[in-house]
This record gives structure tokens, sequence and C-alpha cells, in this order.
């Protein structure tokens, strides 16, 4: 252990599950398994809106809406994935960080970790899902004072739209990476929900700037992987739309659909909560020298594993 470059953290979010694939993909298997019938069956509808304007002789953009049943399906089903990927990185930071300390952990082992955890992750997802609905309502009034301004001064609705638009993403970008190490400290340090957005919040003083271009390089590699793996499975749901009749094709739409997700998910999920964990992991390095404190652990006979990190952490017993 020691303070890690950008494309340490970038490998290190693959090479934890490549040392350990049973665990990682087990898991991330599960959670995407289960959160991902819900969008599939919604995505299944938007599918066959496309393939109903394919065939028909009269293009008809209104086919292209999904039902209410769809929308709601696919709505709910997001939102059951945004708490299923804050679960799976509790999950799996404890999973990376026995990786990061020389040590492989069970499935088993990994759901042990969080005994005890579960009512502060749960709290952290109600938090995280408040979060982003300030986050939509704020860029929802954004847009609608844009399009006011653009009406009532055309000559300085743009710029007033751009500068609006960056104060924006400067306020909700700043507020996202500073409590972004929340779920980590929560599991790792045994923390309970206010203490690990305190923590997290503490953490990321003086390493913003690294914290924040490791994140959105990492969000933004994982948008172009699930991108281009879930390209065959949509085009496969769009040429059977096209070329069986229903209820065949809708079958094939829905099971196409949820492949798509579980392939995408358990690649992009682990990956992000890989460089979440190690970035928690290279700031507490770089703030409280826990490499050397790890390396005195070891000296004295230790074997260290993510126990040990709630051990060294400001609240925590002594090493």
């Amino acid at each position: 252990m020691r303070p890690a470059t950008l494309g340490d953290l970038l490998n290190g979010g693959f090479d934890y599950v490549r040392a350990n694939p049973r665990t990682a993909f087990g898991l991330s298997f599960l959670v995407v398994a289960l959160t991902s019938v819900l969008p599939a069956l919604g995505m299944a509808d938007m599918f066959s809106g496309y393939t109903e304007l394919l065939r028909s002789e009269v293009a008809d953009p209104a086919v292209l809406g999904m039902s209410g049943l769809g929308t709601a399906s696919f709505y709910v089903g997001t939102l059951l994935q945004s708490v299923g990927s804050v679960l799976l990185l509790g999950l799996l930071s404890a999973v990376v960080a026995a990786a990061a300390l020389g040590r492989r952990m069970s499935l088993r082992e990994a759901v042990a970790a969080l005994r005890g955890r579960w009512g502060s992750l749960f709290t952290l997802v109600g938090f995280y899902l408040a979060f982003s609905s300030v986050a939509l309502s704020a860029l929802t009034v954004v847009f609608l004072l844009a399009v006011l301004l653009l009406v009532i001064v055309p000559l300085v609705g743009l710029p007033l739209f751009l500068l609006l638009l960056a104060g924006y993403v400067a306020l909700f970008g700043w507020l996202a990476v500073k409590t972004s190490l929340a779920v980590p400290v929560a599991v790792l340090e045994r923390a309970s929900p206010g203490q690990a957005l305190v923590r997290s919040w503490q953490l990321s003083t003086s390493n913003f700037w690294r914290m924040a271009g490791a994140l959105v390089l990492a969000f933004l590699l994982s948008s172009v992987v699930a991108n281009v793996l879930s390209l065959p499975f949509s085009l496969g749901a769009l040429l059977t739309g096209i070329t069986e009749e229903l209820p065949l094709a809708t079958l094939f739409t829905v099971v196409l659909s949820f492949l798509g997700m579980l392939v995408t998910g358990c690649v992009s999920e682990p990956f992000i909560a890989g460089v979440t964990t190690l970035l928690y992991l290279d700031v507490r390095v770089r703030r409280e020298a826990l490499d050397l404190r790890l390396r005195e652990a070891v000296r004295a006979g230790a074997t260290p594993g993510p126990e040990f990190l709630a051990a060294t952490s400001p609240g925590g017993a002594a090493a």
C-alpha cells in the first residue's frame, strides 16, 4: 500500500476483480440481477414502440412513448438500481480493502463484513436519493429559467443560461465529490451515516481535485464500456421486435434487455466500487500515513485485514 497514481486507481478497479472474480462477480451478479428486472420490462416496452414505428407504413411518433405500466416499471426499476449501486458499493468496499491488504475475501465473509452496517447503508441510500432529487429539481429550474430568459432577453439569454448551468455543475459536482467516500467509510470504519458523511467531507479536504478527476474519469470510462457492451443487446432487441411476432418478440426483448443490463452492470459496478474504495484508501495514505501504520502492524506480527482500517481511523481504537 502506497500513494497511488491515477493509473493505479483505474487499474486497481479491474485488478481486484481478476484477483477475486468469484466474490466480486458473484456479489455483482446477485445485486444487478435483482435490480434489473423492472428496468428491462420498461426497456422492452420502449423497444416495442420503435418496432411498431418501423413496421408501420405511416410514421406515427406517438407510438414511441412508453405505456403507463412500462413507464412505472422503468422508473421504479431505475430507483432500485440506484439503491442496488449503493448497497453493492458497500459490499465490495470490504472486498477491495481486503485485496489491497493482500487478502482474498469469500462471499460469506463479504456479507458478514456488513453485519451491523445495513442500517447505515440504507440511511446513506436515502441521503443519495434525496441528493439526486434535489439536483434534478434544480436542473429543471435552470432549464425553465433558460427558456424564460431566451424569450424575454434573447441576446443575453444564452450567456446567462450557460452561467447558470456552470454554477449548477460546480455546486452539485462539488457536493457529490465531497460526499463520495461516505459508503466506504461507513463500512470500513464502522461509522454512523452522519459520521461517514462528515468523515468523507474531511478526507476530501486538500484532495478535492484529485478525487474529482479520478471519479469523473472512472465514470466516463465505465459509461463508454457499458455502452459498447450493451449495444449488441439493444440491436438484438430491436431486430427481434421487427422479425418476430408478439408475444414471442416481447419475451425476447425483455430477455435481451435484462441480459444487457446484467452484463454491463457486472462490469461497470465493480469497477466504480473498486476505484471509489481505492480512492478512499489512497486519501488515508496521504493524510494519515496509513501505509506506515500498516507496516508497523506487520512488523509487530499482525495480519491486518479490513478491520484494521477501523482501528486506525481517528474515531477508532488504537491499532
